[in-house]
């Protein structure tokens, strides 16, 4: 009989494998050892595991389940990931922008080069119409940085975040719209 590279066969004496390289044409029982060798029993496996490390599928299921198992309790401390910064403690909503907020036209109430400071504790999202023809690369500043600039075009639409305890103005600079998502 020819065998193939990879073969596995079940003789009177036990389970072979060829070996790599092996030459499949010699009959496994005859063959010594040479060409191939006995597939270790279940019982020589167990003997060569490390019986102090090693755990069967139950007590592996067992001990993952105990460590899942978070049912009504609470974290603390800090949670990391690569793509966040921040800490949540669990004992606070976290902060997005858009979740439980509104549009509203503040135009009313807001005036330039005057700093107003978001206290909603959470980010809001401003959008200001800028009316004017000269330039300013400082027109709208957060927390005293520029955000926002005018062109030289009679109409500029500048949209900003700012953080929340942060703070905002529009610096020498007449706006005919300002709505904030807050």
């Amino acid at each position: 009989m020819e065998y193939y590279r990879g073969s596995v066969v079940t003789t009177l004496a036990g389970i072979y494998r060829l070996k790599n390289g092996g030459d499949a044409t010699v009959d496994p029982d005859n063959d010594n050892g040479t060409n191939w060798e006995l597939a270790p029993t279940r019982a020589q496996v167990d003997a060569k595991a490390n019986q102090a490390t090693t755990y069967t599928e139950t007590e592996v299921d067992s001990l993952l389940d105990a460590k899942a198992n978070t049912s009504g309790q609470a974290f603390s401390g800090n949670i990391s990931a690569p793509n966040l910064s921040g800490t949540n403690t669990g004992d606070q909503a976290l902060s997005e922008i858009g979740v439980g907020q509104t549009w509203q036209d503040v135009t009313g109430s807001r005036a330039q080069n005057t700093n107003y400071t978001n206290t909603t504790g959470k980010p809001i999202f401003v959008s200001i119409i800028l009316v004017t023809d000269t330039r300013d690369v400082d027109a709208v500043t957060v927390d005293g940085v520029g955000v926002g600039a005018r062109s030289q075009a009679a109409l500029q639409n500048v949209q900003f975040i700012v953080p929340d305890s942060s703070v905002y103005c529009v610096n020498n600079a007449i706006f005919d719209a300002w709505t904030e998502l807050r």
